[in-house]
């Protein structure tokens, strides 16, 4: 199940990769037949997210050229090592279309390189710094607001520069069954899902949707989205309450069932990857606009790999404590 969870995680990374032009070289439409075109030399399309105390998976295709109709080239014969302080700790096995997992779990705090190979491609190399485990001090419930339930969260921050933080909150997701007197008289769960949530706090930078960043706001005030990016300029290594605002956590909570708190913190290559995408697809519409590339961290090839920690924490809220509207 998690092996499957990050498959598909770092596929839709690829897939975003993709749509930024930068797996695929996207040229326009045209009557291309009458021209010479100089083909670049192939490389190498390392994607993966190194997470603490979980299955290593990383993705590896190639370079697709302008005039080749395939999607996608997965690569089922790379030679992928893992090495930490010199040190080869893990080689990969090809699993299918592309994924390699390693024997080995990645550590917080942990410095990591990864060397990919694959016949008729440059060598790529890339480094991985693991950040340190997020905490999440307390989790509260701070009441209700016409926009809302509002979530206390106090987290504390390491005490080095540079942090970045993504807060997701997960509630039980379904539907309400009613009779013809507008009466609940059932309930039909589909799990646990990520919830909709925003924030005043100045803290707050960027929200993150579909592994989409974007930092435009709605109603000119709040940045809406299933996980909101905090960067700790401003907490400088202190402990810091945000306070996050969501309406779909009323069904979990009719329930019984708990609210569970994600407080991810992310290293500075996925920060990177993100914002830069973002600004990518912004320019993207603009004929006018400056170029922007996608940035990567894989030397002699492209893609991402990045490491990330996770802390979780719950929250159960009464139902008793919940104004109902019955309208």
């Amino acid at each position: 199940m998690i092996s499957n969870l990050i498959k598909i995680y770092i596929k839709i990374i690829v897939i975003l990769l993709l749509a930024s032009g930068f797996v695929v070289l996207i040229s326009c439409e045209r009557e291309l037949k009458d021209f010479n075109f100089l083909t670049s030399e192939p490389k190498l399309v390392v994607n993966g997210s190194f997470i603490a105390d979980s299955i290593l998976m990383v993705h590896v295709s190639g370079t697709v050229p302008v005039m080749d109709s395939e999607d996608f080239n997965y690569i089922d014969n790379a030679d992928l090592r893992l090495y930490m302080d010199d040190i080869m700790v893990s080689t990969a096995t090809h699993i299918d279309t592309g994924f390699y997992s390693f024997d080995f779990i990645p550590a917080v705090n942990d410095q990591y390189r990864l060397y990919v190979s694959a016949p008729g491609y440059p060598d790529t190399e890339t480094g991985i710094s693991m950040p340190g485990r997020p905490e999440i001090i307390s989790v509260g419930f701070n009441g209700q607001v016409e926009e809302g339930l509002k979530i206390g969260i106090r987290i504390k921050d390491h005490p080095d520069p540079g942090n970045w933080y993504g807060i997701t909150i997960k509630a039980l997701s379904g539907w309400f069954v009613m009779n013809d007197m507008g009466e609940i008289t059932d309930t039909i769960v589909s799990g646990y899902e990520p919830c909709y949530i925003f924030s005043e706090d100045i803290n707050v930078t960027a929200e993150i949707t579909n592994y989409h960043l974007s930092t435009e706001t709605y109603w000119d005030e709040y940045l809406v989205g299933t996980t909101l990016v905090v960067e700790d300029k401003l907490i400088n290594g202190s402990e810091h309450n945000i306070e996050v605002i969501t309406l779909d956590v009323f069904f979990s909570i009719y329930n019984n069932k708990p609210l569970y708190v994600y407080l991810e913190s992310y290293d500075e290559s996925y920060m990177k990857f993100l914002y830069s995408m973002d600004l990518y697809q912004r320019s993207n519409d603009n004929p006018i606009a400056e170029k922007v590339s996608v940035y990567s961290n894989v030397s002699g090839g492209l893609g991402v790999v990045y490491g990330k920690s996770v802390a979780i924490d719950s929250i159960l809220i009464s139902p008793q404590m919940i104004y109902w509207d019955q309208d």
